[in-house]
């Protein structure tokens, strides 16, 4: 790898200075405007070399500008970390993804990854945008081999598809002593906003990466394995046709599914959702579902949004607005549940 002197980019790759020694690179979520946890870490010791994927949704694999790739991206950070004895990363989702790669790649000492992707599918809903050519499919290998860098993984419990990601790390043989596995009851992929009000993001990000600790923020958690063997088979059975977008079958595979998993919430989430997708004609069977759901867990978001969805499309404005305020009271610049509101807008002017 030939280092070339650092080149910042304005809100793309920026390198900001606290006490030195250390080196945090942290990593931005998808379509992020500015940089993900900036003011989180802000007061954290080390310096911070912040990244953000200007192309919003390519999971970094387009690089940090035209012509660039993934190895691009491995230059830059390389080029900075020679001057420091130890690298931490750190990042969310697509940012989660960023951090496991590249800090498996240039020898991190600490990795901490939130709801991260191990799988890299456009076909997936959360994945990059059509278009993007991916060099890296499965990161899971890549992670295990990684021995001297200390992994941590946290996801919400209530997130099948982040937790068919981690369980990658599992498929094999159990998941190395280098890589801890930490699930979070009850919560999505809004995790991160969830620990901030708990103990605040810098307090938590200070303990896993400075100490190796976890700390306490009141929310039931276990570690290992994201599921049993028979709830990932369960899984698999949804991912497949999903995949290919024959979301009518894979509702009717979880449908029968929940027969004998009824209290599998996280599972009853997706059969909604898969019918929402594949089932129009059961749309005002499944909203009461979807809202029970909701009004049983207010602050998961993405229940609240499949509720507008159905809501929506069923004519219920009314109760489509009441899901939007429970998906805005927790992310304010939610960008589908911004748009849906802007419809429900325009047709309450046209009506």
């Amino acid at each position: 790898m030939t280092l070339v002197p650092f080149r910042p980019i304005e809100n793309v790759f920026e390198l900001h200075r606290g006490a030195g020694g250390r080196l945090l690179v942290v990593f931005s979520a998808a379509n992020a405007g500015s940089f993900t946890f900036f003011k989180a870490t802000r007061q954290m010791r080390p310096d911070r070399l912040h990244i953000r994927d200007p192309f919003g949704t390519a999971w970094y694999q387009n690089g940090l500008a035209d012509g660039e790739t993934l190895a691009d991206i491995e230059t830059r950070i390389a080029e900075v970390a020679r001057d420091y004895r130890e690298i931490w990363m750190l990042g969310s989702s697509m940012g989660g993804y960023a951090a496991l790669y590249f800090g498996a790649r240039l020898g991190a000492r600490r990795v901490l990854a939130i709801a991260p992707q191990l799988i890299v599918d456009p076909r997936f809903a959360r994945g990059p945008g059509r278009g993007v050519t991916v060099h890296t499919p499965d990161i899971s290998g890549l992670v295990r081999a990684a021995t001297r860098t200390r992994f941590t993984i946290l996801f919400g419990s209530f997130d099948l598809i982040d937790a068919y990601n981690i369980a990658q790390l599992y498929k094999d043989d159990p998941a190395p002593d280098h890589c801890r596995v930490l699930q979070y009851a009850n919560e999505d992929h809004m995790l991160p906003v969830r620990i901030d009000r708990a103990v605040g993001l810098r307090r938590y990000f200070s303990a896993i990466l400075s100490r190796d600790e976890v700390p306490d923020i009141g929310i039931p958690c276990t570690t290992g394995p994201p599921l049993s063997a028979e709830r990932l088979a369960v899984l698999q059975g949804y991912i497949a046709p999903c995949l290919e977008r024959d979301h009518k079958s894979a509702h009717a595979h979880l449908a029968a599914a929940l027969q004998d998993n009824p209290d599998w919430t996280a599972l009853e989430y997706l059969m909604l959702d898969s019918g929402f997708h594949g089932r129009p004609d059961l749309h005002r069977a499944l909203l009461p579902r979807a809202q029970a759901l909701s009004d049983t867990y207010p602050e998961a978001i993405d229940f609240a949004f499949l509720a507008a969805r159905l809501a929506e499309q069923t004519g219920d404005a009314r109760a489509a607005r009441a899901a939007l305020r429970r998906v805005f009271a927790v992310r304010s610049g939610h960008r589908a549940a911004t748009q849906l509101l802007a419809r429900l807008e325009a047709q309450e002017t046209t009506g």
